[in-house]
């Protein structure tokens, strides 16, 4: 359900936490000055720049931490390491906290408090490409096709240039999490790629292995399509194709908790090493009804993914209802921004960004083709 605009014409202050880092200077630019009446960054260091907008530095990882949050102000979130404590706390001010995370676990932790709270503000999730747009794609893939009962999810990154220490991080980090898919109705513990599909990424060229991997919209998506037999599974691939072989090589070996556990030292290795592979986000959902046909399709392609993600972060903050005349504490940014429009917004610093969508009652090419046992 796609949420009515504000109606007020007051402009907006925005606090961006984490705002210091690649996205968040990204976000930074996205925010038009006739929308924007202030920007406030967060973060434990000092911006680079001398020629920065207010910056408060903060550790945002301590339990008691607070913000001066006025009524109707957007709290852009960049960081895991902000306690769900912040996000009762800016709730309860009556102020919009817009979170990116893709991480099951902190999502619903900080759903869990954005429900403690109960408002006036509101908890505003999944805002970005993934989550955020993937969320999107799926949701006009069900609406079109009201028969489809599995959704499958996935995302291909392209490795030309290092995405940052946070970000290596909690790839490393979930390499050895478990994580709650649902598969025909029920909830089913999973390892990183335990489950394995190939999709169509590029035109023209083999369909690609991709990984399951714990994105947080398969568990947000399996909410809003209740039912016995429905299915949302989220995958990832990496570009070059050999890099994404590795990582499963790596995984079947039981090497996943091992780099989970030592996350913090193995991202700083990898970020000293060349980056390889294209500048590309490369998106596929696909849907299959009960007897395994695919019922419709979408493919979405564009370059560099940090400033995609930022683009809607930014387009779903400005587009967030003032306070929640919604219909709970949690929205999700398909609640407020639609996919068109989302695509709109990264077009706007990604011009080559294309969605593509196709339908059609064919074979479950997509039915995931490997469960590695252990």
């Amino acid at each position: 359900m796609n949420m009515s605009r504000p109606t007020t014409t007051d402009k907006t202050r925005v606090w961006i936490l984490g705002g210091t880092g690649a996205v968040g200077r990204q976000v930074l630019r996205r925010l038009p000055q006739q929308r924007v009446v202030e920007v406030i960054t967060v973060s434990r260091g000092a911006p680079a720049k001398a020629a920065w907008p207010r910056h408060v530095q903060m550790d945002l990882s301590q339990p008691d931490v607070t913000l001066p949050l006025h009524r109707g102000d957007r709290v852009i979130n960049l960081t895991q390491r902000t306690p769900p404590s912040l996000v009762y706390e800016t709730i309860r001010r009556g102020a919009v906290f817009v979170d990116s995370s893709a991480s099951p676990t902190y999502v619903q932790a900080l759903r869990r408090a954005a429900v403690e709270a109960a408002g006036p503000g509101y908890l505003l999730d999944c805002a970005g490409v993934a989550p955020g747009l993937t969320n999107m794609m799926a949701c006009r893939v069900v609406e079109r096709h009201p028969k489809t009962r599995r959704t499958e999810i996935a995302v291909e990154l392209g490795l030309s240039k290092h995405a940052g220490l946070a970000a290596t991080e909690w790839f490393l980090r979930n390499l050895g999490t478990s994580y709650d898919a649902t598969i025909n109705g029920a909830a089913r513990n999973l390892r990183p790629g335990e489950l394995q599909s190939r999709f169509p990424f590029h035109d023209g060229a083999p369909a690609r292995l991709a990984l399951g991997f714990p994105f947080v919209e398969q568990s947000v998506l399996a909410q809003k399509f209740p039912g016995p037999s429905t299915t949302v599974l989220s995958y990832l691939a990496l570009d070059p194709p050999w890099a994404t072989a590795a990582v499963a090589r790596l995984l079947r070996w039981g090497a996943g908790g091992v780099l989970s556990r030592n996350a913090d030292r193995a991202a700083r290795w990898l970020l000293r090493l060349p980056a390889f592979g294209p500048a590309s986000t490369r998106v596929v959902v696909r849907g299959f009804d009960r007897e395994e046909r695919k019922t419709g399709e979408l493919r979405f392609v564009t370059g560099d993914q940090t400033s995609a993600t930022a683009a809607v972060i930014a387009a779903t903050a400005l587009a967030a209802p003032v306070l929640a005349a919604t219909s709970g504490p949690v929205l999700t940014a398909a609640d407020v921004l639609t996919l068109d429009e989302a695509v709109a917004a990264i077009r706007a610093v990604q011009p080559e960004a294309r969605l593509e969508g196709g339908t059609g009652a064919e074979p479950a090419l997509g039915k995931p083709e490997k469960e590695v046992a252990g």
